[in-house]
């Protein structure tokens, strides 16, 4: 229901007008293509832009729910959700937001090691935001039979040479538009004299390096989740994202978004364990989420996207 608010906001609603002049094959042209054909049909269907950023909430909302039902209280998850993912991000980077709902969805298969069905909906999320091929590194987690793992290395590395072989001998367009678009995406992050340095990267990356802390501390109580490996692994990559947002803080503030649900299963679970249950209480992390979204709404240098919240059902 957001109203011009949320950094993006302008720049898709730019691209939802441009929709009036494009043909249904101009999607393909981009990685994106699921997110590009929604907006396009949306458009030739008159939708309009308030509702089409209904649907993709309802998108994000559809996985979402599906995962944080899975917790003891997924309500209080949900609560947790708000200044975590869904305003800071989902208002702000609604193609991630949806990209990380559906990989939170995909855990399930995961877990179960129903690996085809896993590397699908990666490869779905991919197509709302490139980025969340990241999730792919996971599977090398949990498989346990190497030759498996060998195999599916093997043909993700020769689909690539596929790829590029396709690219340069048969100069297949969407390919060249893929793989020039990917080359400027990485250049623009990389660049460090890029005019708007975000400063949220910090705050995130602060919240999931102490998530990750309290997930060794009662390592014993985690390791009875199935997902102990994955979000384990998070926090790792957590570490070493420390020296990547000094040199390259545009570039980790894009990256650590896809990492950010880390808080959310910590925080989330840590509220059964039985070792200071005073401290860990719904009460008390909700208080301290309360005042670290009120800290961020206050102090970052670009609240202005975000406030005074507008919404359409209240103009």
């Amino acid at each position: 229901s957001r109203y011009y608010i949320g950094g993006d906001y302008f720049g898709y609603a730019n691209l939802y007008k441009k929709m009036d002049n494009i043909n249904f094959d101009n999607p393909y042209s981009q990685f994106e293509f699921l997110y590009y054909t929604i907006i396009l049909v949306a458009n030739k269907l008159g939708l309009g832009y308030f509702l089409t950023n209904f649907i993709f909430f309802l998108i994000l909302l559809f996985f979402l729910e599906k995962y944080l039902k899975k917790y003891p209280n997924p309500f209080f998850v949900l609560l947790i959700s708000i200044p975590i993912l869904l305003i800071p991000i989902s208002i702000n980077f609604m193609r991630q937001a949806i990209a990380i709902s559906i990989f939170l969805f995909s855990i399930n298969y995961l877990i179960k090691k129903d690996y085809i069905k896993y590397i699908f909906y990666i490869f779905v999320a991919s197509f709302f935001h490139k980025f969340a091929l990241i999730y792919l590194v996971f599977y090398f987690v949990y498989e346990k039979n190497y030759k498996n793992m060998l195999v599916y290395f093997a043909s993700f590395l020769l689909i690539i040479f596929l790829l590029f072989i396709l690219i340069y001998f048969l100069q297949i367009p969407i390919f060249s538009v893929w793989i020039t678009k990917i080359i400027w995406t990485l250049n623009t992050y990389l660049d460090q004299t890029y005019p708007i340095m975000p400063k949220g990267v910090y705050f995130r990356l602060a919240l999931m390096v102490l998530s990750f802390f309290i997930l060794i501390y009662f390592k014993d109580f985690f390791k009875l989740k199935e997902e102990y490996k994955l979000w384990f692994t998070v926090g790792i990559i957590s570490i070493f994202l420390i020296p990547l947002s000094v040199f390259y803080p545009f570039a980790t503030s894009r990256l650590i978004i896809f990492f950010v649900p880390i808080t959310i299963f910590v925080l989330g679970h840590v509220i059964s364990q039985n070792r200071f249950n005073k401290i860990f209480n719904i009460n008390l992390i909700s208080l301290f989420l309360l005042i670290y979204f009120l800290v961020w709404i206050n102090f970052s240098p670009f609240k202005s996207f975000f406030t005074p919240y507008e919404s359409i059902f209240f103009l």
